[in-house]
């Protein structure tokens, strides 16, 4: 998604060359694509030191939409209209019915009990926005436990608030977690959340989740005892059920968080044997030495 937004990069590669990649160009097609290889390599690959960027004008309007719909198949069905019938929707986010019941007390509106909410926001000049934002409305409409639109800039900017704090509302519950982001194809996204929640239940541990529904990116969060070890030592068993789940419906194990040293013996069962030995190569290639951020990535 952020090499959506880069032209070129300025980077210093091992042994401590400095090279460009790319530039401020609109079209390049000169050689291999070294620019989005060297985006999310975790600096394993070399250290970026300066990027050309793309821009785009802030929109003149944004409205936001939340619907709140009667479990995951409600939820999952108003995402589906949503993205079938093409609107240009700036954002689509899902909190599912649990997450909602620990970030409900601070929702600047009323939130029905067990309600998953789905939240939609339209911009772009004043006139597109409205009109995205009533087929927003519509759309949700059909079966909507509740709609919560705010209109007055400091009712949005509350909101924007609440959903940037969600992370933090849900961690405070039990004093520890185990967190992973995985995304999985659109059409599975449903399968998904509902077997995230089954992981949870498998191992006796609360668990919610919430995500950005346009990607299919879910960050599935298991809720554990800050002062229980034992409890607190199933936190990778948990991400391992997790990662398997986002292999079997065909996702990946991470969908914009990176790897790192967590999920590194998982790439060579998402990429297969010989994807894997490719991947390993162009480490070697750019760093031979294992310089750079060594044991993540690759």
């Amino acid at each position: 998604v952020t090499g959506k937004w880069v032209t070129g990069l300025e980077v210093v590669v091992p042994p401590g060359e400095l090279v460009q990649l790319g530039g401020p160009l609109r079209k390049d097609v000169a050689g291999y694509d070294l620019t989005h290889l060297l985006i999310g390599s975790e600096g394993t690959l070399g250290v970026i030191t300066a990027a050309w960027l793309q821009l785009t004008p802030a929109p003149e309007a944004a409205w936001p939409v939340i619907g709140f719909f009667d479990g995951v198949p409600g939820g999952v069905g108003a995402i589906e209209r949503v993205i079938g019938t093409g609107l240009p929707v700036a954002a689509l986010e899902y909190i599912d019915s649990e997450a909602m019941r620990y970030a409900s007390a601070s929702f600047p509106g009323k939130v029905p009990e067990g309600g998953f909410a789905v939240l939609a926001e339209a911009d772009g000049s004043a006139e597109e926005a409205a009109r995205i934002r009533k087929d927003v409305l519509e759309l949700f409409g059909e079966d909507a436990l509740a709609l919560y639109a705010p209109e007055a800039p400091q009712e949005i900017a509350a909101l924007w608030r609440w959903r940037d704090g969600l992370a933090l509302v849900v961690d405070a519950q039990r004093g520890g977690k185990a967190s992973e982001d995985i995304a999985v194809p659109l059409d599975r996204l449903g399968e998904a959340i509902v077997e995230s929640l089954e992981v949870g239940r498998r191992f006796g541990v609360p668990t919610c989740s919430w995500g950005h529904a346009g990607d299919g990116n879910l960050h599935t969060v298991f809720l554990l005892a800050g002062d229980d070890e034992e409890e607190l030592a199933l936190a990778p068993q948990l991400s391992e059920a997790l990662f398997e789940l986002a292999l079997r419906l065909g996702g990946t194990i991470s969908g914009e968080h990176g790897v790192g040293f967590v999920k590194r013996n998982w790439l060579d069962k998402q990429l297969g044997p010989r994807a894997f030995e490719l991947h390993n190569a162009v480490k070697r290639a750019f760093d031979p030495q294992n310089l750079l951020n060594p044991g993540k990535k690759a």
